[in-house]
């Protein structure tokens, strides 16, 4: 099934993930600003996993230590953050990648100065209920599958497993459904299966649900689902700034890989709110500590597939590297 384009206003969801902000307690001595333009830094932060990585780092000094002043300003829905970048709020965002490209596409002047996550088996998965006639990928043609967003991560994922499996993606109907509703619209027989990723992965086989794919898988293995960006005016206003930043969520990403560090920022109250338990027991994504172009242009590639794109985008034009 094809896909249409989106706006540039449009809801940064991180379907095949969450993302968040940390406890702002990482903040730089006014005026110390390690040679750089400005210590000040403030960031997009969002409920999601997938920005681990940015709480692990204010919890543990990191921005403080490459003297930035980063501050974490929290929205509760990535399309409050979204105007909140554009009109130059936050100077640092976060994004799935699919809408990231699909924004960048539409001509906006972005960089992207750090991966997020790369996916991992057992975060995203289509399930369906223990008594569900559903048990292969193929037997999801001809039924309605719920995600958390029409035309963006999850349903890209899925039709690459589809095709990997020799279904036809057009046969999938695919239904926007409010995460936390997601479980009910499939008792309920709203829908057939679900697509889920974590926490709510875990809390729907906690419920009885049983795995029909992993979105992770072939097409899709270690498949780069979200990351930080700036923009290149911001870059050009700011460069050693921008270094310092780059090199600091690069540190930040490399501590993420402590899954205690990520279990006691998941908790936080600014952050997911996620009870002791549910941490322990979720799969986490991968951190990964500098953007792939190779990776990502996997991306690009599977977006062109499905009609997601008009440009022709490379990846490595898109990353931020240091005086470039």
């Amino acid at each position: 099934m094809k896909f249409s384009r989106v706006s540039l206003l449009v809801v940064m969801v991180a379907a095949t993930a969450l993302a968040g902000c940390g406890s702002g307690t990482d903040a730089a001595e006014p005026g110390k600003t390690g040679g750089q333009e400005s210590s000040v830094v403030k960031a997009m932060a969002l409920p999601f996993l997938d920005q681990a990585g940015l709480h692990v780092g204010l919890d543990k000094g990191v921005f403080k230590s490459e003297g930035l002043d980063l501050t974490a300003q929290f929205f509760t829905d990535s399309k409050a953050g979204s105007v909140a970048f554009n009109s130059g709020e936050v100077d640092l965002g976060f994004a799935n990648y699919v809408t990231l490209l699909q924004i960048i596409d539409n001509g906006a002047k972005l960089k992207i100065i750090s991966e997020g996550s790369v996916g991992k088996p057992g975060v995203q998965a289509v399930m369906v209920p223990e008594s569900s006639p559903i048990k292969t990928v193929k037997d999801l043609e001809g039924k309605k599958v719920a995600v958390a967003v029409l035309k963006n991560v999850q349903p890209l994922m899925l039709n690459a497993v589809l095709r990997d499996a020799g279904a036809d993606p057009a046969k999938v109907e695919y239904v926007q459904v409010p995460v936390p509703n997601t479980v009910a619209a499939v008792e309920a027989g709203q829908v057939d299966a679900a697509a889920f990723t974590e926490p709510f992965t875990s809390q729907a086989a906690g419920k009885g649900f049983r795995l029909v794919t992993d979105l992770a898988s072939g097409t899709t293995q270690n498949w780069p689902t979200a990351g930080y960006f700036v923009k290149q005016e911001w870059i050009d206003a700011n460069p050693k700034t921008a270094t310092a930043l780059g090199k600091a969520l690069g540190k930040a990403q490399s501590l993420a890989a402590d899954r205690v560090s990520v279990e006691k920022v998941l908790q936080l109250p600014t952050y997911t709110k996620m009870d002791a338990t549910t941490a322990a027991a979720i799969k986490l994504v991968d951190f990964p500590t500098a953007p792939d172009a190779a990776r990502l242009q996997r991306v690009i590639d599977q977006m062109k597939v499905e009609g997601l794109l008009k440009g022709d985008l490379k990846a490595a034009d898109l990353i931020y590297t240091p005086g470039g």
